[in-house]
């Protein structure tokens, strides 16, 4: 019977460690999804800055009595343009990067459940084939153990 509860125990505890890492998994995978969106969300406002300040730009100069098309006020405009997309671009690699290294993680964690979970039954069967060993020793030879006395020694030779 104890050998029935101790693999019964080994497969549970597999099983629960199996759910455990899943439910991990999940919410790895879950946060991969938010750290894309958050970094779409940067790039969004990172290109939306260099658009502001590309109108700040545009705006001085024709305070000041230059035109728009000054070539000048064009490479600020072209440099700010480029900054901001340089910027949009990094936040959503930034973001990728974050989001690829929760989702290896997610796959670890699966695998090591699978793991724990085939340890659990590997263990189980090796409690049941020990048992089942202990208990052909004692009784698959047609009874209780017998002992390594000489010839000669012991009950059997009483009635020879």
């Amino acid at each position: 019977l104890s050998t029935v509860v101790s693999a019964a125990g080994s497969i549970m505890s597999g099983n629960a460690a199996a759910k455990s890492a899943n439910f991990e998994a999940a919410q790895m995978t879950q946060q991969a999804g938010q750290e894309r969106a958050s970094s779409q969300r940067a790039a969004i406002e990172q290109r939306r800055q260099a658009g502001l300040a590309s109108s700040k730009i545009t705006a001085r100069a024709a305070a000041s009595g230059a035109g728009a098309t000054d070539p000048t006020v064009l490479n600020l405009q072209g440099d700010t343009a480029a900054t901001g997309e340089y910027n949009a671009l990094s936040a959503l690699y930034s973001g990728e990067e974050k989001a690829r290294g929760l989702e290896m993680g997610s796959v670890a964690r699966r695998y090591e459940g699978a793991q724990a979970k085939q340890a659990g039954e590997i263990q189980a069967g090796g409690s049941i084939l020990s048992a089942g060993k202990s208990l052909y020793d004692v009784y698959g030879n047609g009874g209780p153990a017998k002992t390594n006395a000489p010839i000669g020694y012991g009950p059997q030779q009483m009635y020879s």
